[in-house]
């Protein structure tokens, strides 16, 4: 109830983590029981629909909205599919296991193990919700001075590039991949955008957790929405193609 009332990036953390949670739960408690009862059956619907809606642009979209300052407009990133199959999954889980399994001993009067596993549970738990968070904080942000990439999983700092500098936005296939350009997609090619400058912009990349120097004319990046970003520079005046 917290993240779903708190409108912020770390709001969608965690309900993106609750969400994947809970439906892993109701689908697991299925398993003992044959027939299946219609309670059951009724609640894995339930959270898989509550699943797909807490993975939808659209609350994505809401949620790193509610952090936006004044006149800017900002569009999550896409999640890098190896991502979604490894780190995401991972960190949900260690989460889970590390804020859970603690408590549920200690009620059960396990003490040392209780204690043992919460001492042991409590950083990895932090360290995976740390991780899982990052993804939240990848956007794109449409300002009045022009155009933001905020992503702390590739670049060290939000790097703005202004308006007077950027030649045009252009939509790319799938999978297209640009000779010189800088590529944040970390896969996620599908709906990318080209944003090309009128001269080389000084950008540092995060390389293994240390910022390198890549000065780039052309940077790639995949937004969820790729025509409401779209739509939004246009109306503010940003060359889009």
């Amino acid at each position: 109830m917290a993240s779903i009332a708190l409108p912020r990036p770390i709001g969608l953390t965690g309900i993106r983590a609750t969400s994947s949670i809970v439906l892993s739960l109701s689908i697991w408690t299925i398993f003992p029981n044959q027939p299946l009862l219609p309670l059951q059956i009724f609640a894995v619907v339930a959270t898989a629909a509550a699943f797909a809606l807490a993975s939808s642009s659209e609350v994505a979209r809401w949620c790193v909205e509610g952090s936006a300052y004044g006149d800017e407009s900002r569009f999550p990133l896409k999640t890098p599919p190896s991502l979604l199959v490894t780190l995401v999954p991972l960190s949900i889980a260690l989460a889970a296991a590390g804020t859970l399994v603690g408590p549920v001993l200690l009620a059960q009067r396990y003490w040392v193990a209780g204690v043992i596993a919460l001492a042991i549970g409590a950083p990895l738990a932090y360290a995976a919700v740390r991780s899982l968070h990052l993804l939240s904080k990848r956007f794109a942000v449409v300002v009045p001075a022009g155009f933001v990439i905020a992503d702390p999983m590739t670049l060290s700092d939000p790097i703005l590039f202004v308006r007077e500098h950027i030649v045009a936005l252009e939509q790319m296939p799938s999978g297209a991949r640009v000779e010189g350009a800088l590529d944040l997609r970390l896969g996620a090619a599908s709906s990318s955008l080209l944003l090309r400058l009128d001269d080389v912009a000084p950008l540092t990349t995060r390389k293994r957790g240390t910022a390198v120097q890549t000065p780039a004319q052309q940077v790639l990046f995949s937004p969820r929405d790729r025509e409401a970003l779209i739509a939004r520079c246009a109306e503010r005046r940003i060359k889009v193609a």
